[in-house]
């Protein structure tokens, strides 16, 4: 995309969701500084992605998310009037001030992290490797055959109930062990494939690598839909990597298979097709309006109809500097074990409050009222910024390994935090942290028995 093309796409669709605003009614007038302050500085984002001939992802991660935050959101949740006489002014206030301090860090950050071309291979056990996979096979067998764990490309319909998330210790540790498992075999195949075609430059081999990534992708565990997209973020840096000559090709596929299993989970959650007897019922049966609405988006993006229940929160909760203590060793996979029913985490005491004591979870604090809310006003932006900072040291990370494993490892943490960073921060820790004990603790036991 040239210069233009980007001017075009994000000062001009600027400009026309201000015309657009302009002539509906909205939620409050400060709403028109959204996609204003966003067109005013985008000119200097601008001049930083003309620095880099490779556009560095957390820049992209970050201008793409305000971009959906101030410009987008505005156009899909708050044309309507205000008729709750809820004061926005603050949320708004908060939303910008995010983004003018995440902006200027960004913006001060070198991006140059050397030579990318690089010799990226497997540097654990091929034989341990193979044993991980078959590990996998068995636990599967034994304890999550039967329980609903996985689905391919498309979750059950009919069940009445949701699927939703597994939150037991012990059948989360289950899953951790077949997902391993799963991963390091795929990684094996994958370079294997990739060096037959390097000596063969015979098509086939990149077709059977891609097959085997989609059907990597489509396994489903869970309801989220974005850990598809970090899978297949994942996957797409370490095809790109074994197979240089063919990113455009392998892009292609990779965003399509991964576009496709989106949809029907999206249609799965959404349009509740767990209470129908087909996709294409569930889909017939509600209206996309109702499925899809202005607030759904406001929710996933954070928006300021999602911080103003924040504040609201906020304001009638008194917390300590305890509770951010306890939310963090609540989230640390491992440590978590010594502090599970120990109380409630903040995002927990959200949603009881939500909900009038009814559930813990369903929606989360944005990552500027969760700063506002331990660190004040001022400091309101810390979370956000400390977590963009921890996305490009990933970056980082993810574009100077030499190892194979590693490099999966970096890409899904990079994507779950540029996804995540104007969100909840506690959710990225538990994630992260789940990721780096349990894949890095298989990789390190075969990196180990390899230099043997």
């Amino acid at each position: 995309m040239t210069s233009i093309q980007r001017y075009l796409l994000f000062v001009g669709g600027s400009l026309v969701a201000l015309l657009y605003l302009a002539f509906n009614d909205v939620l409050a007038w400060q709403v028109y500084l959204l996609p204003l302050v966003f067109s005013l500085l985008y000119p200097f984002y601008e001049v930083k992605l003309c620095r880099y001939n490779r556009i560095p992802y957390s820049l992209i991660a970050v201008l793409l998310m305000y971009w959906l935050r101030l410009v987008i959101l505005p156009l899909l949740a708050y044309t309507v009037k205000n008729e709750t006489k809820i004061d926005y002014s603050v949320p708004i206030f908060l939303t910008i001030y995010e983004f003018l301090v995440v902006s200027m860090f960004i913006l001060s950050r070198n991006f140059d992290f050397g030579q990318e071309e690089r010799r990226v291979r497997l540097k654990g056990n091929r034989y341990v490797y193979i044993f991980y996979g078959i590990m996998a096979i068995g636990v599967y067998f034994l304890f999550a055959r039967g329980a609903g764990m996985y689905d391919f490309i498309v979750k059950e319909v009919n069940t009445v109930e949701r699927s939703g998330d597994i939150v037991g210790t012990k059948m989360l540790l289950v899953r951790q062990i077949i997902d391993c498992g799963i991963l390091f075999v795929f990684l094996l195949f994958a370079k294997n494939l990739s060096r037959k075609y390097a000596i063969t430059n015979k098509t086939k081999y990149l077709c059977y690598v891609l097959f085997i990534s989609l059907l990597f992708i489509s396994i489903i565990s869970g309801e989220r839909r974005t850990s598809i997209i970090y899978k297949a973020f994942a996957v797409l840096m370490v095809l790109i990597h074994l197979f240089p000559t063919q990113k455009q090709r392998i892009t292609r596929v990779i965003a399509s298979v991964a576009l496709v299993v989106l949809v029907f989970m999206t249609i799965y959650k959404s349009f509740h097709a767990y209470m129908y007897s087909s996709y294409l019922e569930a889909v017939n049966s509600q209206a996309s309006s109702e499925a899809l609405g202005g607030g759904t988006f406001d929710a996933y993006f954070y928006g300021i109809q999602t911080i103003a229940k924040n504040l609201e929160f906020i304001e009638q909760r008194t917390l300590s500097f305890t509770n951010l203590v306890f939310d963090i060793f609540r989230s640390i996979f491992g440590l978590h074990f010594l502090v599970k029913d120990a109380g409630f985490t903040t995002s927990q005491l959200y949603n009881l409050s939500l909900y009038g004591g009814g559930q813990t979870s369903g929606y989360l604090l944005a990552s500027v009222s969760y700063g506002y809310a331990y660190f004040g006003l001022v400091l309101a932006p810390i979370i956000p910024l400390i977590v963009v900072f921890c996305m490009t040291k990933i970056e980082g990370f993810m574009k100077k390994t030499e190892s194979l494993e590693m490099l999966y490892v970096y890409a899904i943490i990079f994507m779950r935090l540029a996804f995540g960073f104007v969100g909840d921060p506690i959710p990225l820790l538990n994630m992260c942290s789940q990721v780096i004990v349990m894949y890095g603790l298989f990789y390190l036991v075969s990196r180990l028995l390899c230099l043997k």
